[in-house]
């Protein structure tokens, strides 16, 4: 058994805590649940006085087993008290033991008054003595009044604990060096599986590109093509009753991959597949405005106007496959139409050249980034 390795109670804890503070928790889920059952069952027992008067442990103790699911009471907290309720005086000196009972309060429940009350005190006094603390203690009292461990993403904590924990003259180099080795075999995997995602809907979209362009180009009519792209726009699968049958299979499939990319961004980041969609009318109404004299470009300035510098920025992890698909579409569009200047010059250049310099821009930065080997998801972010 992992604690085995340790008999004291606040030996225990701390080794608990180093194990899921560096991310590694998942490979001991067994043994931390077995550690914490007994944890649990002595953490009440009144003849178990085993570092009662210390706060740093016994506020351990209860983050670790409330951030568990275990129901314990904070009334274990009030021997910290004084006669007069307030939290002693002596206290405050101990800067390890009040950082513990921070983080401790951020597992409190509805109606548990002294843990409110521990929550102002402690955080009153850190902030008083962040400036007086030597490293790593100072840097982590620093974080913890920014974020509390409890609401931080634990990869991105454990990435930055490393160093912390690396400072700590008792660290275990075993468990840091097997931490490290973990976090950046897990990301390599990470890499990998993003890398398949991208790879997978950039050529769908290519693919879907290239039909389209047919359409644009070769197959549609001015009334047709108007149709297809209000199609688009709506992204509505009722509106596919109105197009013409050979435009159906294609508005299906191009549906099909907006789906996917919102199954595989997730609810909280699917609104950036509207930013997509625009960039796509986009790149249709190119397509659309410049073979045919005299048609109004209305629905592309409206689009463009509506695409800010912030909406290219907010795409993630896809937007170089819209920056790409929008500048490569809007220069063939150029090239075509180069023959008759006042047919480009109705394409309002205002509207045009503003949203493509920024296009450009970002694409130009992107690519760049991916050549340094600084692209968004930090593939080099490596610990050794």
């Amino acid at each position: 058994m992992l604690t085995s390795l340790v008999e004291k109670l606040s030996q225990k804890l701390n080794l608990i805590d180093v194990i899921q503070r560096l991310s590694v928790s998942y490979h001991f889920e067994n043994d931390i649940e077995k550690a914490l059952q007994q944890l649990h069952m002595t953490f009440h027992n009144p003849n178990d006085r085993e570092n009662d008067d210390d706060l740093y442990t016994v506020a351990l103790q209860f983050r670790l087993l409330r951030q568990q699911g275990y129901r314990i009471s904070c009334d274990k907290f009030t021997k910290f008290k004084e006669s007069n309720g307030n939290f002693k005086e002596s206290l405050i000196s101990d800067a390890r033991g009040m950082l513990s009972l921070y983080e401790a309060t951020h597992l409190r429940v509805h109606g548990e008054a002294i843990l409110d009350e521990a929550l102002v005190f402690s955080a009153t006094h850190l902030k008083s003595m962040a400036t007086h603390l030597s490293s790593p203690l100072a840097a982590q009292v620093s974080h913890a009044l920014k974020q509390p461990i409890h609401i931080g993403i634990q990869r991105l904590e454990a990435r930055r604990y490393f160093s912390i924990y690396q400072e700590d003259p008792s660290h275990n180099k075993v468990l840091l060096t097997f931490a490290k080795l973990d976090f950046n075999l897990l990301q390599k995997m990470h890499q990998k599986e993003v890398s398949n995602i991208a790879r997978r809907i950039l050529t769908k979209m290519i693919a879907m590109t290239s039909v389209i362009d047919d359409i644009y180009d070769v197959y549609g009519t001015f009334e047709e093509i108007e149709l297809f792209t209000e199609a688009v726009e709506t992204r509505d699968i009722s509106a596919i009753d109105q197009l013409p049958k050979y435009m159906k299979v294609c508005y299906r499939a191009l549906l099909d991959i907006y789906y996917e990319m919102e199954e595989i961004l997730g609810e909280e980041r699917s609104y950036r597949i509207r930013y997509a969609i625009e960039a796509g009318v986009i790149v249709l109404w190119f397509h659309h405005c410049l073979p045919h004299h005299g048609s109004p470009f209305t629905l592309t300035k409206s689009s463009m106007l509506k695409m800010s510098k912030d909406h290219l920025k907010s795409l993630g992890g896809y937007d170089m496959v819209s920056h790409k698909l929008v500048v490569a579409n809007f220069c063939g569009g150029v090239r075509r139409g180069m023959d008759n200047k006042d047919q480009l010059l109705q394409c309002s250049i205002g509207a045009a050249a503003t949203f493509f310099l920024e296009a450009s821009h970002v694409l130009v930065n992107e690519e760049n980034q991916l050549l340094n080997n600084e692209a968004w998801i930090c593939p080099n972010d490596f610990i050794f």
